[in-house]
């Protein structure tokens, strides 16, 4: 049920206790100040429902914005993702190889003196 809903009923609640206040005429006083008090809490609530219907349309807009960044990422890390197809990726060379390790024998100095600069 909508907020506008549960105000209307509301209204409609406090007009009938106002007609049957009104029957007690020793009671009128009272139901005056119900009344008013009533009134008062209506336009505050309606009130209150409007500012949630607006930040609502403003969640909305930032949930939209976001949903579209999303996407848009998505499609550019996809663009990303996949290899070329066809183009060439460089010069093709045949090379030779060689690995040391920290050993005397291969370097022909300790692992201290090889990091010199």
């Amino acid at each position: 049920m909508k907020p506008i809903r549960y105000i209307t009923a509301l209204l409609l609640t406090v007009s009938i206790c106002v007609g049957l206040c009104l029957i007690s005429s020793q009671k009128a006083v009272e139901c005056e100040i119900i009344l008013q008090n009533k009134e008062t809490a209506i336009l505050e609530l309606t009130d209150t429902v409007n500012i949630i219907e607006q930040q609502n349309g403003t969640y909305q807009q930032q949930i939209d914005t976001l949903t579209a960044e999303i996407s848009t990422l998505r499609q550019e890390f996809e663009r990303m993702d996949k290899p070329d197809r066809g183009e060439p990726r460089g010069e093709k060379r045949i090379m030779e190889v060689t690995a040391y390790d920290l050993s005397y024998q291969s370097c022909q100095s300790t692992p201290m003196t090889h990091y010199t600069a």
